[in-house]
């Protein structure tokens, strides 16, 4: 896998895992990474309502499995030589074949445009998503799991019950779950 795919694929699982926003994606640098006994703790310095930017540490657990956001990003920041106050998700050089990352940032077009064409070639309609549904699907996969509704909040920085709502998406299954509850 060379490093671009590597770079959009980590951008991917890190944001679904952390229910992250873009701009939380674009600003971590590679030094805000901490690997831990059974997680990562990432560094996030400034949060949308982290109003006394105090920032906040997200911290995505280690799976096993093949997906695991944990594993992809030791990955990624081996196979990048990343290291140090150098932004994590940074543009892609191609020189002659030769694929690598340059030192500037990755723009939020050129995310959007990775994540959408990778959600293609799996057969997703990436008409119907956007950076933004890393977050969401994040956060509605976890409640779709069971995961308690203070921990999601907490987990992707929700201070209201509003905010985070509006991001949760009820799957079939659990709708109709409803009216098979009532017994009839």
């Amino acid at each position: 896998m060379n490093i671009d795919t590597l770079q959009t694929l980590c951008l991917i699982v890190i944001g679904f895992a952390g229910f992250l926003r873009w701009d939380d994606l674009s600003q971590l640098h590679a030094d805000d990474v901490n690997f831990c006994d059974g997680y990562a703790a990432l560094f996030i310095e400034k949060r949308k309502n982290d109003q006394f930017r105090e920032g906040h540490w997200a911290c995505i657990a280690t799976t096993g499995s093949t997906s695991c956001p944990v594993t992809l990003l030791k990955r990624f920041l081996k196979s990048s030589n990343s290291s140090g106050h150098i932004k994590l998700f940074r543009r892609v050089s191609n020189h002659r074949g030769n694929i690598s990352l340059r030192q500037e940032p990755m723009s939020y077009t050129r995310a959007r445009e990775k994540v959408l064409s990778m959600l293609s070639t799996i057969g997703l309609d990436p008409t119907r998503y956007g950076l933004h549904s890393l977050r969401s699907g994040g956060a509605s996969t976890a409640a779709a799991m069971g995961v308690p509704d203070r921990l999601i909040a907490h987990h992707g920085g929700w201070r209201s019950t509003e905010a985070r709502e509006g991001y949760i998406l009820e799957s079939k299954s659990a709708i109709l779950g409803v009216s098979r509850s009532l017994g009839l």
